[in-house]
């Protein structure tokens, strides 16, 4: 469980450099240049960031296996609710997840309350990218997983949210169409 914490901070660069990549694919070469020089700026930065101000990665900050078991079941949830809020009320990204994370402030502890507001940016997501309540379902549990795993990589440090619901759908995405081919 140790080393689980390096593969969190490894998911997080891999998914902040994938995310760039792919979001340079098929643009004109002035961006990709642009693109490039921000993905190498962006790991220099957080390398740099972990090894010389802060220890991005805490000690004996991994939940019990009561709590983690917990926070899956949660995040698995709220990812659902907010996308059924989302496409099924047609409340809209921004207000489903606001009510699920209202509900969690509001009802449980700090400890599970950000884990669920986290998995709510999952039901966020576009149609197209996950397109039905089973599938947010499923990206719900996996970013509940990640979650877990990467509770004590950058551990109060703005923007690890976004990040993890990100690498969700992303995984996710990949091992479906992976699977579907």
């Amino acid at each position: 469980m140790k080393n689980m914490r390096w593969v969190g901070l490894a998911l997080f660069i891999m998914t902040g450099i994938g995310l760039v990549v792919n979001s340079s694919w098929g643009q004109t070469s002035a961006w990709v240049v642009l693109l490039v020089m921000l993905a190498v700026c962006y790991t220099y930065g957080l390398l740099t960031h972990c090894t010389n101000h802060l220890s991005c990665v805490k000690e004996n900050t991994m939940p019990s296996t009561k709590s983690a078991l917990l926070i899956i079941f949660l995040a698995t949830f709220a990812a659902s609710l907010t996308w059924f809020l989302n496409h099924e009320m047609g409340l809209g990204p921004i207000v489903a997840s606001g009510l699920v994370g209202v509900m969690a402030g509001s009802l449980l502890a700090p400890a599970h309350a950000g884990p669920v507001y986290t998995a709510s940016f999952v039901g966020m997501s576009a149609s197209l990218v996950v397109a039905s309540l089973s599938l947010s379902i499923v990206t719900g549990f996996v970013v509940g997983v990640i979650i877990v795993a990467t509770m004590p990589v950058f551990a109060g440090i703005g923007g690890k949210g976004g990040t993890t619901a990100a690498t969700a759908v992303v995984v996710t995405r990949t091992f479906l169409n992976y699977f579907s081919s």
